[in-house]
Formats: C-alpha cells, sequence, structure tokens
C-alpha cells in the first residue's frame, strides 16, 4: 500500500513493473507485501514516485539477495519513475537518460562545508507527471529549453562543486521558470 491506500491502474502497473523485473532477475516466484508512507501526503514536484521507486527497487533487491550496482538497479528502478534513478544516487545528482544505452544517475562532488537547506510549499494537485510530459512536447518554447539546458547544468554542475549557495538558487530558479514557462504553453 501507499499512504495507506492499494494503488490501482498504471500506478500499480509501475510498482509491478519493477518487482517483476526484480523477482525474474533472481528467479523468485513468490510475491511481495510493499507499504509506502511519506510523512508529506499531497504536493507536486516533490520526488514521491522518485524516492518510492528508488527505496522499492533498493529494499526489493536487497529482500532477494541480488547485489546489483547502482547502473543495474538504475536501469530497473527507472520503469517505474525516470527521476528514480537520481534518488539512488543521492544528493545532487545528474541523471543520464542515454549514456552507454543505459540510463542512470551519479552524484555530483559537492563542495565539503556547503550550508544549504531548502524550503518546501506542498501544493496539492491532481496533475499527473506523464501527461505533462506529453503536453510539453507541444510547446512553442520547448525547442529552446532543450537548447539552454546543457549550458545551465554545467553552470550548475560547477556552482555545486564550489558550494555557491546564491548560484544554485539562481539557477535552480531560471529552470524552475523555463519549466513552467513550457508546461503552462504545451
Amino acid at each position: 500500500d501507499i499512504n495507506g491506500k492499494i494503488p490501482s491502474g498504471k500506478d500499480r502497473q509501475r510498482v509491478e513493473r519493477v518487482l517483476d523485473v526484480l523477482k525474474k532477475r533472481a528467479r523468485f516466484l513468490g510475491g511481495f507485501k510493499t507499504v509506502s508512507e511519506n510523512s508529506l501526503k499531497t504536493g507536486k514536484g516533490l520526488g514521491f514516485s522518485a524516492s518510492g521507486f528508488a527505496a522499492l527497487g533498493l529494499a526489493a533487491s536487497e529482500a532477494l539477495g541480488l547485489h546489483l550496482d547502482v547502473v543495474e538497479l538504475s536501469e530497473i528502478v527507472r520503469l517505474g519513475a525516470g527521476s528514480s534513478t537520481r534518488s539512488l544516487a543521492g544528493g545532487f545528482a545528474i541523471w543520464y537518460a542515454s549514456k552507454n544505452n543505459k540510463s542512470y544517475a551519479e552524484q555530483l562532488r559537492t563542495a565539503r562545508n556547503m550550508d544549504f537547506c531548502m524550503v518546501i510549499v506542498p501544493i496539492a494537485s491532481d496533475a499527473k507527471t506523464d501527461e505533462a510530459h506529453a503536453e510539453v512536447l507541444s510547446s512553442p518554447l520547448f525547442k529552446a529549453r532543450l537548447k539552454a539546458i546543457s549550458c545551465l547544468l554545467e553552470a550548475m554542475k560547477e556552482a555545486i562543486g564550489k558550494g555557491d549557495t546564491a548560484t544554485i538558487g539562481q539557477l535552480a530558479e531560471e529552470d524552475t521558470l523555463s519549466l513552467h514557462a513550457i508546461t503552462m504553453t504545451g
């Protein structure tokens, strides 16, 4: 169950897809009882699916006695949510959607004494991430975002490595506004 509710439809299929791959790897024919609970129950963009699928994949692979490296496990958990690769890597991480025909994330080197915290204000939303992904493709701003993202990413990696929290915040805001622009115009 997820936060006290049994998932159904696409949500259930995503969970089963991840578990089925792990069970097949382990040659396990039994079943699982999975329970997931978030301290926050509502909100959009807070990584509920990402952290949930990373935790599911890690817990199930350990329970099955599989000894998968991060790249192997990333390939599996991304079947539930692509961004779970970043949750699996932890910290500040970059997700390679297709690097050497693999999809995984690597944790970025971070300045040792970075003073960083976030304030989160959860806002309820019925919007589904997969629907938003499909809609952004029709945005007239989508191609411009794709062109700009590599420069923004390089600047973010540099700021994270230096522990430059002011630049991290500025770049995060810039990226957020760009993302919201394509979701609103898609």
